[in-house]
């Protein structure tokens, strides 16, 4: 009984940490002032969480665009921003995530139309 009454006191008297806050910023700009860039990345980048990897970094750049895995085993990220921010994400693109081995980017032409943020398709 003493050690449930210990187990309950302290339960009670635990305080949740405060939440854990993400900037994203969303650059809004007139389309003839932002750039735009495709890259088709080859390597070990599916089941790596280069998806998810990509749109974080994406979304903190305030980037926007788009992020799809490839039949053939590659990933295709699509975005437009600034021109030092899209040069920046091409940087980060050419690491990738931790667990991924990104062999080459591969230039694509950009999309006409990107989302407002930056999502994942699927």
């Amino acid at each position: 009984m003493l050690r449930r009454s210990i187990f309950l006191l302290a339960c009670a008297s635990y305080k949740m940490p405060p939440a854990r806050q993400t900037r994203v910023t969303v650059n809004l700009m007139p389309a003839d002032q932002e750039t735009r860039k495709a890259f088709k990345v080859h390597g070990i980048v599916q089941g790596v969480g280069f998806r998810w990897w990509a749109q974080r970094e994406g979304r903190r750049l305030g980037l926007r665009g788009t992020v799809r895995n490839c039949r053939d085993g590659t990933v295709e990220v699509a975005f437009a921003g600034t021109p030092d921010l899209v040069s920046e994400m091409e940087r980060r693109l050419q690491d990738g995530p931790p667990a991924a081995h990104v062999i080459r980017l591969e230039e694509l032409a950009p999309p006409e139309q990107l989302p407002a943020g930056f999502e994942i398709s699927f």
